[in-house]
């Protein structure tokens, strides 16, 4: 893993605890936008083939989606307050202890280069859906899902000889996308 991509995969873990730290919708929306546009640099930065699937990954996870994210929001009936489920000291234990697990497994288990970017997507996954099991909104499912789809591109990114059918299926945010469908025609 080169200094670029460790510094950006890094930065998008900072920002999916920052994610959790939010509790405006659009605000989330854009810590998930600019976590895509980290995810797709570091891909950019393991030298990922073909170069424009990191291109594409942010297209969609870090323009696309947040974009829509934030016209659901701005509908009258959708509050843009993102309430919590439990306690913040449970909350915040949950974080730590799937932090420590994630780090102890990965650097037991396999000390090699690629671990790094292993271990940070791996942890950026775990706290998206920390997020939604953790969130009462009904977008709360979008952005956490969202936030798990940029650390599957990294552990993707780290996993080597993956297929271009395998790169192609992790990049589409699928998931997220038809949750936020979902919200928008119920609205």
């Amino acid at each position: 893993m080169t200094g670029a991509a460790a510094l950006a995969a890094a930065l998008a873990l900072a920002l999916s605890i920052a994610l959790l730290c939010a509790r405006r919708i659009g605000t989330a929306a854009i810590i998930c936008a600019i976590q895509a546009l980290l995810s797709a640099a570091a891909l950019a930065a393991l030298r990922w083939q073909p170069a424009a699937t990191a291109l594409v990954a942010f297209a969609l996870n870090g323009i696309a989606l947040p974009l829509a994210l934030l016209r659901v929001v701005h509908r009258p009936a959708m509050s843009p307050v993102i309430a919590t489920r439990n306690g913040a000291v449970g909350f915040w234990l949950a974080v730590l202890m799937l932090s420590t697990l994630v780090v102890a497994a990965f650097t037991q288990a396999r000390p090699s280069p690629a671990s790094d970017s292993l271990v940070l997507g791996s942890s950026i996954v775990l706290l998206g859906l920390l997020l939604v099991a953790q969130r009462s909104h009904p977008l709360a499912p979008v952005l956490g899902l969202l936030s798990s789809q940029n650390g599957l591109l990294l552990v993707a990114g780290a996993t080597p000889d993956l297929p271009l059918s395998a790169r192609l299926v992790v990049i589409l945010p699928l998931v997220p996308g038809l949750i936020l469908a979902n919200a928008w025609l119920r609205q």
